[in-house]
């Protein structure tokens, strides 16, 4: 068998034997993820959809006035979001920093990698919330609301993170 089509198969094995838990006759149950409609609702809105979304407490009181005040035009919404994510992005890159500037040699490989892994994902993300989002100034508004509260909460979890590395 190919090395490289046995290694995923041998990963899924021990993440399915790490997710169960022991009987009293040593089988393996699996413990499946609670269904959708099970999961506690989140209150916060999109400002744009009126959908629920998971929004960053990193974001400026500033933005939600400027999306506020847009009247609900497209344009105006998406010059608050940039607006938001250009201050949210010098917020990442110095927490990154503070971040990095704490850690010891293997902690920093872990983080860059972590930011790496986390820069594919939401860079993939972003494509799809493109497309899925159909064509016009809504789907560019919905796509790049769905970035910036991905890029707050980035910064609240480094945030996180440099407060706890500073308590060691």
């Amino acid at each position: 068998m190919n090395k490289l089509k046995f290694f995923p198969i041998v990963g899924l094995a021990v993440a399915l034997i790490a997710c169960g838990k022991e009987s009293s006759k040593n089988e393996v149950q699996i413990q499946l993820p609670k269904p959708i409609s099970e999961l506690p609702a989140v209150s916060t809105k999109s400002m744009v959809t009126e959908q629920p979304v998971e929004k960053s407490h990193a974001l400026r009181s500033s933005y939600d006035k400027c999306v506020a005040q847009s009247g609900g035009s497209d344009a105006l919404m998406l010059d608050c979001i940039h607006e938001e994510t250009d201050f949210q992005d010098k917020q990442l890159n110095a927490v990154y920093k503070k971040a990095l500037s704490l850690l010891d040699d293997a902690g920093k490989a872990k983080l860059v990698a972590a930011q790496k892994a986390w820069l594919v994902f939401t860079e993939a993300d972003n494509k799809f919330n493109l497309t899925a989002g159909g064509e016009g100034t809504a789907a560019d508004v919905t796509a790049d609301e769905s970035y910036l509260n991905q890029l707050g909460q980035r910064v609240e979890s480094l945030n996180a993170t440099v407060e706890m590395l500073q308590v060691r």
